[in-house]
């Protein structure tokens, strides 16, 4: 199940029987600009049709993981928007160029670290929505205009 959540609405991954889950997770805000010129160096084609959203968020992790293969719950490939067109755009590239940090989207969670990121999207221009999930569970939120 999608579940879909609001910006500053917390989140958990890797949640077990007793309530108790390994991540807790918060997308603290979502923003939307032109791609920025540092990415337009490394593409051959214009990106006139594409935005740049840019998504923060604050992760806290347990000490100890109930579930280890939750620790890849925030990679790139499970990452995707949803077009103006209501067609769906996976693995959306990360522009570390456009002002990125942290290691949502590119690194496995580590456990017991608490960190703030910064994932810098290329997504097809007018999407509406970004998801984190697979299988038909996960998150979504909305991209404002």
């Amino acid at each position: 199940m999608i579940r879909v959540k609001q910006v500053g609405e917390k989140g958990n991954a890797g949640c077990v029987g007793d309530g108790k889950c390994d991540i807790e997770f918060t997308v603290t805000d979502i923003t939307r600009s032109a791609p920025c010129v540092e990415y337009l160096k490394y593409v051959d084609s214009s990106a006139s049709n594409m935005d740049l959203v840019t998504v923060s968020m604050e992760v806290i992790a347990e000490p100890v993981f109930q579930i280890p293969e939750v620790n890849g719950v925030f990679l790139r490939q499970y990452w995707s928007v949803i077009g103006p067109d209501g067609f769906t755009t996976r693995e959306p590239a990360i522009a570390a160029a456009c002002g990125g940090e942290g290691s949502a989207g590119i690194r496995f969670t580590e456990p017991g670290i608490k960190e703030r990121s910064v994932v810098p999207l290329i997504v097809p221009a007018g999407s509406t929505a970004i998801r984190i999930g697979e299988g038909g569970r996960g998150w979504e939120w909305t991209i404002p205009a």
